[in-house]
């Protein structure tokens, strides 16, 4: 399953974006009702606004969870082996913060969230950056959080659509979905994904 997210134009380029990620690699906040609807497995397309349209860039596949309280993690498994870490410093566009642990996981995305809910923790969300071709959105304005979205079709219509003069496609649809839909077919859970805890995070003011 596919979902849109937009970063901020007032912290990043694109350039800027993709180089820290190959630094640090993704990391979203996201509000808890919205990570109950994904899986591991899923992917994220990147957009930012430039003030007439939205421009697709890049995607991560979530396979990582950035979260703050360690009771987050026991009411995940008693049995998770956590890898100490000696503060690593991140300094991102949008903020900081520092990585205290890392902890490999098969469970199910939602068991991370329902412990999350419990504790009254924040998450992040996160994967491996990765460069999609360049796409026009004319008609999405940017939107805080993450939407389902229909990037198979969006790619098909992509195909055959006009190209601006650096030959990106330009489409016209939202390509929206609606949740309930979406979800054809669950992301399998037994591979091995990641939690990483963090502390001291701090948002940048725009």
């Amino acid at each position: 399953m596919y979902w849109l997210h937009h970063i901020g134009k007032a912290y990043w380029t694109p350039a800027k974006f993709r180089a820290e990620c190959k630094k640090y690699g993704v990391s979203r906040r996201i509000a808890l009702r919205t990570l109950e609807d994904m899986a591991f497995g899923d992917n994220v397309l990147l957009a930012i606004w430039d003030g007439k349209k939205s421009i697709i860039f890049g995607q991560f596949t979530v396979d990582t969870v950035y979260f703050q309280k360690p009771e987050t993690l026991q009411l995940i498994s008693s049995d998770l082996v956590e890898r100490v870490i000696q503060h690593r410093f991140v300094n991102r566009g949008c903020g900081t913060y520092v990585v205290v642990s890392e902890t490999d996981v098969s469970v199910p995305l939602k068991a991370v969230v329902e412990a999350a809910e419990a504790t009254g923790d924040q998450l992040m969300v996160g994967g491996d950056f990765e460069d999609v071709p360049r796409t026009i959105l004319k008609k999405v304005p940017h939107r805080l959080g993450f939407r389902p979205f229909d990037w198979d079709q969006a790619e098909l219509d992509a195909a055959t659509a006009k190209k601006n003069a650096k030959g990106e496609p330009i489409l016209y649809g939202q390509y929206y979905l609606d949740k309930e839909c979406a979800r054809i077919l669950e992301a399998l859970t037994g591979g091995v994904n990641k939690l990483i805890r963090v502390a001291e995070y701090k948002k940048r003011e725009p």
